[in-house]
C-alpha cells in the first residue's frame, strides 16, 4: 500500500479545524462589515472577531491566540481602512491574554467566557484607544457599548464555536 494515499486520522482533524477555521472568520468578517453597511456607522456592532480570538485563547495556547489573532487583526484593518496594525496589535492581546487568564483561573462555564470575553474586550479598546493616541494622535471613543452588545453575543458564539470543533466532551 501507497504510503502517500493514506492521511491519518488526527491530520485529517486538523485540516478539517482549519478549514472550519477559515470559513468561519470568512464568515464573521462578512457579518460584521454587512452589518456595519447595514447601519452606516451609527449602531455599535458586536465585535465577533474579538469573541473568536478569545474563544481561540481559550482553547488552544498562548502561541496559536496570539498569532491568529493578530492575522485575523492585520485582516480586519487591511479590510475596514483603519491604520494598519491597530487591531491586530488588540486582538493579538486578548488572543494571548485570554490563554492566560485560563491558566490562572477556573474558566469553564460559558458564564465564566462571557465575563472574562466582556473583561478583555473593555481591555482591548482601552489598549486600543491608548496606541491610537500616543502614535496617530487619533482620538477615538472608548466603545463600551460595543463591548456591552458584543457580551450579550459572547456566550451563544461561544456555544456554536465549541459545537463547531467539537471542544465540549459529549
Amino acid at each position: 500500500m501507497n504510503s502517500y494515499s493514506t492521511i491519518s486520522p488526527a491530520r485529517l482533524f486538523r485540516i478539517g479545524s482549519t478549514v472550519k477555521l477559515l470559513l468561519l472568520v470568512v464568515a464573521v468578517l462578512f457579518f460584521e462589515f454587512a452589518v456595519q453597511y447595514l447601519v452606516r456607522y451609527r449602531v455599535p456592532v458586536p465585535h465577533l472577531l474579538a469573541l473568536l480570538v478569545i474563544f481561540i485563547g481559550l482553547q488552544w495556547e498562548e502561541t496559536r491566540g496570539a498569532v491568529l489573532g493578530f492575522v485575523f487583526g492585520m485582516l480586519y484593518g487591511l479590510l475596514a481602512y483603519e491604520p494598519i496594525g491597530l487591531s491586530a496589535f488588540g486582538l493579538t492581546l486578548i488572543g494571548f491574554l485570554s490563554a492566560q487568564l485560563k491558566r490562572h483561573f477556573f474558566v469553564d462555564t460559558y458564564a465564566d467566557k462571557t465575563v472574562l470575553a466582556v473583561c478583555l474586550l473593555v481591555m482591548h479598546n482601552v489598549a486600543i484607544v491608548i496606541v491610537a493616541w500616543l502614535t496617530l494622535g487619533l482620538h477615538l471613543p472608548l466603545g463600551l457599548l460595543q463591548c456591552a452588545i458584543t457580551g450579550i453575543f459572547a456566550a451563544p458564539c461561544f456555544v456554536i464555536f465549541d459545537w463547531l470543533f467539537q471542544t465540549r466532551e459529549r
